[in-house]
């Protein structure tokens, strides 16, 4: 009997302890012990392990799973999560061969490279697939903790469709997601934050073939590392000559060497894209845009109404110049380029573009203290202040499209006299030109900025031009004698009206040379005048459609042509056309430009030409554009040179 409770006692003594190594002491529950995951090395067990796991669950993976087939990896109604098992020697976990695939999918997905050093998430091979055009999906999946030295996700050959998925914490020797041979890809509402590389593009890198469209989505504090100059695009970098698009995206937070939101090598077009707060130790805090390679940034409801979505207590402003050696900076170098941007073939040579977004805060503040009144009996011969006295209030206006900008002096006392509208001419370009009856509503115009080869300077201008406000009854100047002013007519046609504080520069060709002596072309032609015009005239003639039949929608000088035919400024070539690459001659320059003054008659004595031309070089001669030469033949060919020699003249001669 003792015998029997010793064994009794004994056996209680050891079970208790073990219930108790088993309870949390707070409640009374069982501790639930973590489980290992479930370790597995090919498709059909990876497969099989997502199918009988739990939403949360862990699977590990021991070997690269190979897929060469259609398929899909993830499931509707659970998330789970994969990591590398520490017995994996391979340098990623998914290795796609896409020679036979039509579709494979990626979903509901953890991908976790646990820091373990060259393993990227999904590589695919480079092997020409048979099906052409074969399509990858990958939808809410989160690749993080991945140390690799190429890509996270290096993407060959297939269309993919990356969306809602979160790339984070990943450092990597080019970017997150590489869009490599013969692939494209179109990203939407996915996050790219806190991602490190040591090369190009620490957030998406589209090279060689790739061509991808980026929308809905974040990319924020990513960075590539600076191990030495010349490291590009902290977000995005955009080899050569590919094509993206990125629209309805925040790009903010990143850094690189150059570009610190963007580096652009290829063809981009950003639309209600919002880039700001990026930084560059070399140049070009937000984008950095290479020779030969074209960037258009565009909003198609404002750049105000684009940017009010971010809530910051401060006011957009627009781009700003932030070059190689010449960086932006409110004391010494503040060029505006304009709120949008439309460049193609932008650079002479490789270091000049580069561009800032600017807020109102980043601006140096403008004088502040008013003009002390004139001493009694002083008099003042300033046609820009001519009743003396002290000055009304300033202020601020908004920044011009396209770097234009309003006169900021003062109001004068007297209003000139505004000059009688010449009528519109019906004048052809050429001998050939028709007119049409009615002109065709032309496409609306991007919105100003630096495109094509030759650019329009505007006076520099560090913040939006001010405009002085009515004066109250205690601001009233003391009453002086008038002094007469005469102000200058204006150039215009048809109420489109020439900003003459602007002046015509060339940018080349993108080879460092001005190919000054190069024949004008008519496209060229229409840029060049489109940018002369002020903001109102734009808005005026700016319109949905298309004026000739040979100017294509998508052409880069369509919105320019378009604008300057609605508002009679050129006629075309007739048949409706407008052969943008024809060259111009002089007696077309001259039409064009006459039909902004009054026509006049002039005895021509050594120009020996009794053309179709023959009243506007009459008109031109009377004006002093041209000189009354022999020499002067209205059937030649004009040089790039030569017209804005021509057109800066005249420029020179309407400044007030």
């Amino acid at each position: 009997m003792r015998k029997t409770i010793l064994i009794v006692l004994m056996a209680l003594v050891l079970v208790i302890p073990a219930y108790a190594a088993g309870v949390d002491a707070a409640t009374d529950q069982p501790i639930q012990q973590e489980q290992e995951p479930v370790v597995v090395a090919t498709l059909d067990e990876l497969q099989a392990a997502i199918d009988a796991a739990e939403d949360g669950d862990t699977i590990a993976i021991s070997s690269k799973i190979e897929i060469r087939e259609n398929c899909s990896v993830g499931v509707e109604d659970k998330v789970i999560t994969v990591v590398p098992d520490s017995s994996l020697t391979d340098n990623a976990l998914f290795y796609v061969v896409p020679y036979d695939i039509e579709n494979v999918v990626f979903e509901n997905i953890v991908m976790d490279g646990n820091e373990i050093d060259n393993l990227s998430a999904i590589d695919f091979g480079i092997y020409k697939p048979s099906v052409e055009n074969g399509t990858i999906t990958i939808s809410n999946v989160t690749f993080q903790h991945f140390n690799c030295n190429y890509s996270v996700l290096t993407l060959h050959w297939l269309n993919a469709i990356i969306q809602d998925c979160v790339f984070t914490y990943n450092t990597t020797g080019r970017s997150c997601m590489e869009i490599s041979i013969n692939a494209s890809a179109t990203v939407t509402n996915t996050t790219f934050i806190d991602n490190y590389a040591s090369s190009n593009g620490s957030g998406i890198g589209i090279r060689c073939n790739g061509n991808a469209i980026i929308d809905g989505c974040t990319i924020k504090d990513n960075k590539t590392l600076e191990n030495s100059f010349g490291r590009s695009g902290g977000g995005i970098y955009i080899d050569s000559g590919k094509t993206v698009e990125i629209r309805n995206t925040i790009i903010t937070g990143n850094s690189a060497d150059v570009g610190g939101g963007i580096l652009n090598d290829g063809k981009l077009k950003m639309i209600d894209t919002i880039i700001y707060g990026n930084q560059a130790s070399g140049c070009a805090d937000d984008i950095r845009s290479f020779q030969n390679s074209s960037l258009s940034v565009q909003y198609s409801v404002g750049m105000k109404e684009t940017y009010s979505i971010i809530d910051l207590d401060d006011e957009p402003v627009g781009f700003y110049s932030d070059y190689d050696y010449n960086r932006f900076d409110k004391e010494t170098h503040i060029e505006f380029l304009g709120e949008t941007l439309e460049l193609e073939n932008i650079l002479p040579n490789n270091s000049l573009f580069g561009a800032k977004f600017i807020f109102a805060s980043e601006l140096p503040e403008p004088p502040t203290e008013p003009p002390q009144p004139p001493q009694e009996g002083d008099q003042t011969g300033d046609d820009d202040n001519a009743t003396g006295g002290e000055q009304p209030s300033q202020e601020p206006t908004q920044p011009p499209q396209g770097g234009s900008g309003d006169n900021p002096a003062d109001t004068p006392s007297q209003p000139p006299e505004q000059p009688t509208e010449p009528p519109k001419d019906d004048t052809p370009d050429n001998p050939v030109d028709t007119t049409p009856d009615t002109p065709q509503p032309p496409q609306k115009p991007s919105g100003g900025g630096n495109s094509g080869d030759d650019d329009i300077t505007p006076p520099i201008d560090y913040r939006p031009s001010q405009r002085p406000t009515k004066p109250t009854e205690d601001d009233k100047p003391q009453e002086q004698p008038d002094i007469p002013t005469t102000a200058k007519p204006q150039l215009a046609c048809n109420g489109a009206v020439i900003d003459t504080s602007r002046t015509v520069v060339l940018l080349g060709y993108g080879d460092g040379l001005l190919h000054e002596g190069d024949s004008l072309t008519r496209a060229q032609l229409a840029t060049i005048i489109y940018r002369l015009l002020d903001d109102e005239s734009i808005a005026q003639y700016s319109n949905e459609g298309l004026a000739f039949s040979d100017v294509a929608t998508d052409a880069w000088y369509a919105p320019y042509v378009n604008v300057i035919q609605a508002a009679g400024i050129v006629n075309g070539v007739g048949g409706g056309r407008y052969d943008p690459n024809g060259k111009v001659t002089w007696a077309q320059i001259v039409t064009i430009l006459t039909r902004f003054v009054e026509s006049q008659e002039y005895a021509l004595q050594n120009i020996q030409y009794e053309g179709w031309a023959q009243r506007a070089i009459e008109t031109a001669v009377a004006n002093g554009w041209i000189k009354d030469s022999a020499e002067f033949d209205p059937n030649t060919v004009i040089g790039r040179g030569a017209l804005v020699q021509l057109v800066n003249g005249i420029l020179e001669q309407y400044r007030n």
